[in-house]
């Protein structure tokens, strides 16, 4: 009997052929619009890695096709690996200070730190420019991984942003950011570079990823092109003024750290700067006397720029005085409030502060203040 020939049986070698040629064109397709093979359209860093790409801040690796490179994203990255991103982020951005190789100069710091030859560059101008010091590489050299409390002080630095009198962080790990490291990590915070994961915590020690640097440096190339195109714009109140309230807990006087609980359950830790002064209710007080305010409920505010300072209130206050100085940004003014007890208070104050007096300088005045900020002035 002859056998009857099966008319289906290389049928499914065909749709497995067609399926190969689907999922290399799915694969070639997420490629082109990376840029890396193993990065796809929709994983939530490609945007950043792309944008990182081709402001040639990252490199990938080479893969055994030609052409063809992986990014491994989330792989972490070493101290080395984060100077060089961090200079091309600069240069890329136009803030490049200067692009000579610094390296000669820098021998001796760089053979100390173990900088591999390639990256010498790139850790050179940290040195020149001081978002970089020796101490930082004291483990294992520039082939460690890179801490992000460590990237957070070397973008802050690097950056020349504004460090605040009063540091405020809303990490639920934030008690273990170290003393050195706060404040900057507080102005990436600030200035939306790096925000923490989805659980509310920032992992200080842990090494930052691949993806994650990305991440941080188009923020950072961003915020530059902002800072080139508008160099002299005036801050708005809401980015000078910090104002945080809630319930003081465990005060570590020494550091001038605590924690603050907001009426949402929330906690937030708070440093304040050693060269800041620290006003409680209109009185000069130590950093030791801060333990005298836990478990009260207080507002923290202070404002940026000249005059460092933090004003602790325990309720809205009445201030008098006269006033000693006033400057004007472009929608607000600030005012410094001379007490009669001999305290140099600064204030703000905007189109919503109720005047009854016209404010200038040399006049004595009454104001009603929320922290720094006056809500009525007579």
């Amino acid at each position: 009997m002859k056998k009857k020939h099966n008319a289906t049986l290389g049928r499914p070698q065909r749709r497995m052929w067609v399926a190969v040629v689907l999922t290399l064109s799915i694969s070639l397709s997420a490629f082109a619009l990376t840029g890396f093979v193993d990065v796809e359209e929709a994983y939530w860093g490609a945007p950043y890695i792309q944008t990182a790409a081709d402001s040639g801040i990252i490199n990938g690796y080479p893969t055994e096709e030609d052409g063809i490179f992986r990014f491994v994203p989330e792989n972490p990255v070493s101290k080395q690996e984060s100077l060089a991103m961090i200079y091309r982020t600069l240069q890329s951005a136009g803030l490049l200070q200067e692009e000579a190789n610094l390296s000669g100069s820098y021998a001796q710091q760089l053979n100390a730190a173990g900088i591999a030859e390639w990256a010498r560059l790139y850790a050179a101008y940290g040195f020149r420019y001081g978002y970089v010091a020796a101490g930082d590489f004291q483990s294992a050299g520039g082939a460690a991984l890179a801490p992000r409390q460590l990237i957070a002080m070397w973008a802050a630095r690097a950056m020349n942003y504004e460090l605040a009198p009063a540091a405020v962080l809303p990490y639920a790990d934030g008690a273990k950011i170290s003393n050195e490291a706060f404040a900057y990590t507080d102005a990436l915070y600030r200035n939306q570079i790096m925000t923490g994961d989805n659980k509310g915590n920032l992992n200080p020690a842990d090494g930052i990823r691949r993806v994650e640097f990305a991440a941080v440096c188009t923020r950072l190339m961003d915020d530059a092109e902002r800072m080139v195109q508008l160099p002299q714009a005036a801050r708005k109140r809401e980015d000078s003024l910090i104002l945080h309230s809630g319930t003081v807990k465990s005060v570590q006087a020494n550091s001038r750290r605590f924690l603050l609980q907001k009426s949402d359950g929330g906690t937030w830790s708070v440093q304040l700067s050693s060269d800041a002064t620290i006003l409680v209710d209109g009185r000069e007080v130590s950093a030791a006397e801060l333990a005298t305010l836990e478990n009260k409920f207080v507002s923290v505010s202070c404002l940026m720029g000249a005059g460092r300072q933090v004003l602790i209130e325990t309720g809205v206050r009445v201030q008098t005085g006269w006033i000693e100085n006033l400057s004007s940004e472009d929608d607000y003014g600030i005012l410094t409030l001379s007490t009669e007890d001999g305290q140099l208070i600064r204030y703000c104050y905007d189109d919503e502060t109720l005047a009854d007096v016209t404010i200038q300088m040399g006049i004595d005045v009454s104001l009603i203040a929320d922290g720094a900020y006056v809500l009525e002035i007579k």
